[in-house]
C-alpha cells in the first residue's frame, strides 16, 4: 500500500533532529473490526510513549452527562411529520432495536450522534478511541485531552438552531441512506484511505463543517505544538481521523510549522 498523505492513519511527529518522535494516530469511534484491527497495531507506539492525549479527556467524558437541549427544542415529533417520525421510529426499532421515543427530546444533534454511534458499535465492545484511552491508562500513561469537555460544549451551543434543525431533519428522513455513509466511512477507514475519509465527514457535516472539523483544527494543532516545542519524552496523540487531512487538516499545518512528519505503515 502507498504510504501517502491519503493513505496512513499513523504519523510520526518531530520537532527536529535531536528530538524524539512522538505520535499522531487518526481514529473512529467505532466499534466494528473495520477499526478495532488497529489496536494491536498501535499498541507498540502507544507504550513507546509517556503521554496519551485524545480528542478529549475520555476519562472525563465517560463521567459527563449530555447537555440541557435549546429552550426552543420542542422534541423530534415537532420537527418531522408525523408519517416521517413513524417511518425513523420503526425503521430504528427494526434494526437498531432503538426506541425514538426515548430520544425525541435530547439535544438536536446528540439523536442522530448516538443512532450513528449504536450503528457503529453493533460489533459490541468499546469504541477503538476508547480502548486506546484504557490501553494507555492501564499502562500507566499520563493521559488528557487536546481539547476540553467545555470547549468542545461551547462550539456545539455556537452552531445556529436552524442549522441543527436542518442537519437533524435531513438525517432523520433518509436514515437507510446515513447508514450506508456510515458502511462507507468504515470502509475508507479499514483502507486508511484518509482522504476519501474527508471527503466523507465533509460531505456529511455540511454547513457545521468550518465550526466542527477547520476550527476546531488550529485549536489542536495549536496545543499540539505547545506539547512538543517543550520537549521531553513522546507523547501519542489519538484524533479523529477526519482532522489529518485536507488543506487545513492537522497534517498540514504541522508540517507548516516545522514539524517532520512521516507515515508509518500499519500493515
Amino acid at each position: 500500500m502507498s504510504m501517502s498523505a491519503g493513505n496512513a492513519l499513523l504519523w510520526s511527529i518531530e520537532a527536529g533532529p535531536a528530538s524524539p518522535a512522538s505520535y499522531l494516530f487518526g481514529t473512529m469511534h467505532s466499534a466494528s473490526p473495520a477499526s478495532q484491527q488497529f489496536v494491536p497495531r498501535v499498541e507498540p507506539y502507544i507504550l513507546g510513549c509517556s503521554a496519551f492525549y485524545g480528542e478529549t479527556d475520555i476519562g472525563q467524558l465517560l463521567e459527563t452527562s449530555l447537555p440541557a437541549p435549546p429552550l426552543e427544542w420542542k422534541g423530534l415529533k415537532s420537527l418531522l411529520a408525523p408519517p416521517s417520525y413513524a417511518k425513523a421510529r420503526h425503521f430504528l426499532e427494526k434494526w437498531q432495536g432503538l426506541d425514538l421515543d426515548a430520544l425525541q427530546y435530547l439535544p438536536p444533534l446528540f439523536i442522530p450522534a448516538l443512532i450513528h454511534e449504536k450503528y457503529l458499535s453493533r460489533s459490541g465492545g468499546d469504541p477503538l478511541d476508547i480502548r486506546l484511552w484504557h490501553l494507555a491508562k492501564r499502562a500507566g500513561l499520563e493521559t488528557g485531552g487536546v481539547e476540553s469537555l467545555e470547549r468542545q460544549l461551547e462550539i456545539y451551543q455556537k452552531i445556529p438552531f436552524r442549522i441543527q434543525l436542518l442537519q437533524v431533519k435531513a438525517q432523520m428522513k433518509s436514515l437507510s441512506a446515513s447508514f450506508r455513509q456510515l458502511k462507507r466511512l468504515e470502509e475508507a477507514y479499514a483502507h486508511e484511505d484518509l482522504t476519501h475519509l474527508y471527503k466523507l465527514s465533509r460531505r456529511q457535516l455540511n454547513g457545521m463543517r468550518r465550526l466542527m472539523i477547520d476550527q476546531r483544527n488550529r485549536e489542536m494543532t495549536a496545543f499540539i505544538k505547545n506539547i512538543l516545542v517543550k520537549g521531553g519524552p513522546p507523547v501519542f496523540f489519538a484524533l479523529g481521523a477526519a482532522h489529518l487531512p485536507g488543506s487545513k487538516g492537522i497534517l498540514r499545518m504541522l508540517k507548516a510549522a516545522g514539524f517532520a512528519l512521516r507515515p508509518v505503515s500499519l500493515m
